[in-house]
């Protein structure tokens, strides 16, 4: 026995048939769902963006980060299987917004490895970052409506840590000389702030000499990125009154784009 469609306007269709044993009879209902010839297009990917999240906060995935689309399928019949979970945090959904679950008693979030595209259209899935001193997390899935799948797909996020993370090397001078100050001497280890340091501030001076732009030869006590990459600072060392000091020492803050001062401190000895 086979079923055949005659009428592609219903996406549903049935039949109720009877069973009889001796004196016995039961009545029952088949249901079919009735795909299209278009169910069997592939699906298409309508966007994959990487997502700016805050260290140690969540970050709600929308479909404007994330979204598969059939032009066929409802959002809720297409689901998201996690094949590779983040690894410095984690993924929670929202219960839809007619659960039956008792609203006297707290909802928390569901920690999840699959969903659907509806739930992200309705905002209710999430990551929360729970790892300090990371800068990327990610996470691998699959993508099906039960005909047709995509497989292995990435989803990015791009962690803004709370501290920015500094290694410094000594400038080596000789005493009445000078030498440059570069970014082989103040280097950030955080990627996230590499491209986005726009000043170093001055807070502490060298006891026993001085920053001096190669320019103006005047002493500065603020310098940005672009002159420690044109190798237009120097340190300037005289040689002072107080013994047993080898070196010339300084601090300073950075100053990023997206905030004002950072409260991480370097020192270059």
């Amino acid at each position: 026995m086979e079923y055949r469609n005659t009428d592609n306007s219903s996406l549903k269709d049935y039949f109720q048939f009877t069973i009889e044993i001796d004196d016995v009879e039961v009545n029952s209902e088949f249901k079919l769902n009735v795909y299209p010839e278009s169910y069997w297009d592939g699906l298409e990917i309508g966007s994959n963006n990487s997502l700016l999240v805050e260290e140690g906060t969540s970050v709600r995935i929308t479909n404007y980060d994330l979204k598969v689309i059939h032009g066929q399928m409802a959002p809720e019949d297409i689901k998201y299987i996690i094949q590779s979970e983040p690894k410095h945090g984690y993924l929670e959904i929202d219960p839809p917004s007619f659960s039956t679950i008792d609203t006297n008693q707290p909802v928390l979030p569901l920690s999840v490895n699959t969903f659907s595209q509806a739930a992200i259209d309705e905002g209710r899935l999430h990551y929360v970052q729970s790892m300090s001193n990371q800068t990327t997390d990610s996470f691998i899935f699959d993508v099906t409506n039960g005909i047709s799948s995509l497989s292995g797909l990435v989803f990015h996020f791009l962690i803004i840590p709370k501290d920015i993370y500094i290694e410094t090397r000594p400038v080596h001078v000789t005493e009445g000389e000078e030498a440059f100050l570069s970014l082989d001497n103040i280097h950030v280890l955080t990627s996230y702030y590499e491209d986005k340091i726009a000043d170093f501030l001055l807070v502490s001076a060298p006891l026993h000499g001085s920053l001096v732009a190669t320019d103006s030869r005047k002493n500065v006590s603020i310098f940005t990125v672009a002159q420690l990459k044109g190798r237009q600072i120097k340190v300037k060392y005289c040689h002072g009154f107080i013994k047993n000091i080898p070196s010339l020492s300084m601090k300073c803050f950075l100053c990023v784009r997206e905030r004002s001062f950072i409260s991480y401190l370097i020192s270059v000895a």
